[in-house]
């Protein structure tokens, strides 16, 4: 209910509950999104200059799941740092 944002922010709980489960159609979903995300970061790195191994660090309500946290760090190389600010600072 509410907006699509909401309605879209339901459904990833299911698809995450899934995952945890080991459901391979949302484990599927996961790693899609995870590599979305990865591609992302990439290109953006690449355009400031950062090399591979670049530092990250989760933000927004995608990483409470932590199936695509863990799926990204893989996709990049490495764990996630820690958030230097709260989600209010931009973090």
């Amino acid at each position: 209910p509410g907006t699509p944002r909401a309605a879209v922010a339901s459904v990833a709980r299911h698809v995450d509950a899934l995952a945890q489960e080991g459901d391979g159609e949302a484990l599927r979903l996961i790693r899609a999104a995870a590599a979305e995300q990865a591609l992302a970061a990439r290109i953006a790195a690449g355009r400031v200059g950062m090399a591979e191994g670049f530092g990250w660090a989760p933000a927004g309500s995608a990483f409470r799941s932590e199936a695509l946290g863990r799926t990204l760090a893989e996709m990049l190389g490495r764990e996630a740092d820690a958030p230097r600010l709260t989600a209010l600072g931009g973090g």
